[in-house]
């Protein structure tokens, strides 16, 4: 239609200008939602893992009971050896957990040591928290609130 020297449109729509910067407004706000989500995964790892070193915790404190000492080191530290001969903590925990994504060599470790007749074992965990470095518990026979050692790994 043509009124005067106009022409004037009767279709309604959106422009290519307004489109792309609507399509840049969404791609920016699903850029921080994905980005918040993945600190939400490690913080749930990080957590899945307190929890299953707690359980392991509990575990060896029930094997010290009815051995009156920890299992001694198994090989290549690996808290997953300890399933197997006099070592073995399954009848306390059954499975023994393993890591959310480090596997092998980068799993839960566990030590034995025996220090001036003190028995004591350290857990060994890599938190997402702390970008992969190795974060060490240390526990003595009978300590019953072995948590408090937590707060030197971040959680």
């Amino acid at each position: 239609m043509y009124y005067g020297m106009r022409k004037v449109r009767s279709e309604r729509g959106f422009t290519l200008i307004e489109l792309l910067v609507v399509i840049a407004i969404i791609g920016m706000l699903s850029s921080v939602i994905l980005a918040s989500l993945s600190s939400a995964r490690e913080r749930a790892r990080d957590a899945r893992r307190a929890s299953d070193l707690r359980q392991v915790g509990i575990a060896l404190e029930m094997y010290y009971d009815d051995h009156q000492q920890y299992p001694e080191d198994v090989s290549q530290e690996r808290l997953s050896n300890l399933n197997d001969g006099s070592n073995s903590i399954l009848p306390y925990i059954d499975p023994i957990p393993t890591d959310p994504i480090h596997t092998g060599q980068n799993g839960y470790r566990y030590r034995a040591s025996n220090v001036n007749g003190r028995q004591s074992y350290s857990l060994l965990v890599k938190l997402d928290k702390n970008d992969g470095v190795w974060c060490s518990v240390s526990v003595l026979p009978g300590q019953t609130v072995w948590i408090e050692a937590w707060p030197a790994c971040n959680f």
